[in-house]
């Protein structure tokens, strides 16, 4: 069971797939990345062939599709890591009643419920 909290952190990569999920969003983030990318971070072997003909589609039917309903996409190509982590704080802070352009991350911590879907 998830805790109320003022900032509820989804993460995974269909978290904005089902519509079900969708509905009890009140903000959403998308982490735009071309699938190439996105396949570097694959941590496990995959079969010849399986990356193209199997993953790629499902990305491209599941994964990249998803983006549209993002409240926000952050383009993680062509903006560093400091860029992206500032378009998405700034996109919160609001939500946490933070005003501060400086947020340390023991404040974060206090409003902040970290949920991993997988």
């Amino acid at each position: 069971m998830v805790e109320p909290e003022r900032l509820i952190i989804l993460e995974g990569f269909l978290a904005l797939v089902y519509p079900e999920l969708r509905e009890l969003y009140d903000y959403s983030v998308y982490l735009d990345a071309p699938f190439d990318k996105s396949i570097e971070r694959r941590v496990h072997d995959m079969p010849d062939g399986y990356k193209e003909t199997v993953v790629r589609g499902m990305h491209t039917k599941y994964v990249a599709a998803s983006k549209q309903y993002a409240s926000l996409v952050v383009d993680v190509v062509n903006n560093d890591q400091q860029t992206v982590l500032s378009r998405v704080l700034d996109a919160v802070k609001p939500m946490l009643g933070l005003n501060s352009s400086l947020i340390h991350t023991s404040q974060l911590k206090r409003s902040v419920y970290y949920y991993f879907l997988y």
